[in-house]
């Protein structure tokens, strides 16, 4: 069975290459780069991003029907996009060439050798195809200042915005049927986030995001946490492509491993809050990474989204963290509110804010659903 597997992978990537070879820009529409939000330190930089032909998603409204939002979804999803291409970098009076991959992302890596502005904390990134100098975009680059309290490492999916991961009828409505104007966030994350972001001493915590979801949605998760002033991040996703190795790329609990683990890395005298929900794997993955990192991670929040059948399992990971965590404390929390006021308690953000985070939260929850409330009152009976 194993080599069946292995010779169905090598049949499909080899199909996939002789596809992508057929893709010229002369024979599709006009070039876009489109860059994501990149990452780094006053030492170096790392921005990703992907060259694509004809690329047709139109900006949402509020009123776009759901067969309008899978028409989009779908213009996501059918990309067409341009392998191997050079690309240029340009960044101060740095330019490196970087070459795209057989999906048409590229990675930009720059080590930096000219002292940056002190009070700067997005910077931009010129880009360009080599052999087209007209196609061009420019990327932003999230570098911390050096004096700051703490990063925030923030799931997406059933943590800032509400996905219903654990309920696949409502996932696919939720991604396919709504747009980044008609999707809900979870009542008083931006608040929320805006007081981790500050601190308690009035300055700039670094957020970032990591998520599951795939880059062809990016522009709609960048889009949501803009519209919903929700603070802007580097937003790590997934490839829905075939190597050699795997029929899909790695899963959701090594990519965010990997993801968690490269951050810690690449500022290592930083500690970092962690926010997930219990709904997938992020408190194993959290408890992990707490367990590695002794003294790193100072506190992990788990949103409470799963069914009864999760608790034992989520009791289990608190307990074992708390075990082994060296300091770390890991909170099952029932909403925002509760994960603000232990920030407050552990002196993470000011006292000031909760009353801001308060009313964020009272505006942000829909009118109740009777079937949920009594699911929540049948969970709280045991």
């Amino acid at each position: 069975m194993a080599g069946l597997k292995n010779n169905f992978r090598h049949l499909a990537t080899q199909i996939e290459n002789r596809v992508d070879r057929f893709k010229r820009p002369q024979r599709l529409g006009p070039m876009t780069i489109l860059p994501y939000l990149g990452h780094g330190t006053a030492k170096m930089l790392h921005l990703k991003g992907r060259v694509i032909a004809d690329y047709r998603v139109v900006s949402p409204l509020e009123t776009d029907s759901g067969w309008k939002n899978l028409w989009n979804n779908y213009r996501r999803f059918h990309t067409h996009e341009i392998p191997n291409v050079r690309i240029h970098a340009y960044f101060g009076d740095m330019t490196q060439e970087f070459v795209a991959n057989d999906d048409g992302y590229f990675e930009i890596h720059m080590q930096l050798t000219q002292e940056l502005a002190g009070d700067q904390f997005w910077h931009e990134v010129g880009i360009e195809l080599a052999d087209d100098p007209a196609v061009k975009a420019t990327g932003k680059v999230l570098i911390p200042p050096t004096q700051i309290q703490y990063g925030v490492i923030s799931d997406l999916d059933d943590t800032v915005i509400k996905s219903d991961v654990v309920q696949v009828t409502k996932l696919l409505t939720n991604t396919f049927l709504r747009n980044s104007r008609t999707r809900l966030p979870f009542a008083g994350v931006a608040a929320f986030y805006h007081a981790l972001q500050q601190g308690t001493v009035g300055g700039f915590n670094p957020i970032y995001y990591v998520t599951s979801g795939i880059w062809n949605l990016y522009d709609v998760y960048l889009d949501f946490l803009q519209i919903q002033g929700i603070p802007i991040g580097p937003i790590f996703m997934t490839d829905l492509g075939l190597t050699e190795e795997y029929l899909f790329k790695p899963g959701r609990f090594e990519h965010k491993l990997g993801v968690i683990r490269t951050l810690l890395e690449t500022h290592p005298q930083l500690p970092f809050i962690l926010i997930g929900d219990s709904g997938e794997k992020d408190a194993e993955i959290y408890g992990q990474i707490a367990i590695e990192n002794p003294g790193r991670v100072r506190a992990i929040y788990i949103r409470d989204v799963s069914r009864k059948r999760r608790d034992a399992e989520m009791q289990s990971i608190i307990q074992t963290v708390q075990a082994e965590g060296k300091g770390t404390e890991i909170l099952l929390v029932p909403d925002t509110i509760a994960a603000a006021t232990h920030a407050i308690e552990r002196g993470y953000i000011l006292p000031e804010t909760l009353p801001a985070i308060l009313e964020a939260h009272r505006k942000d929850t829909p009118p109740p659903n009777p079937v949920e409330s009594l699911r929540k009152s049948a969970k709280a009976k045991h």
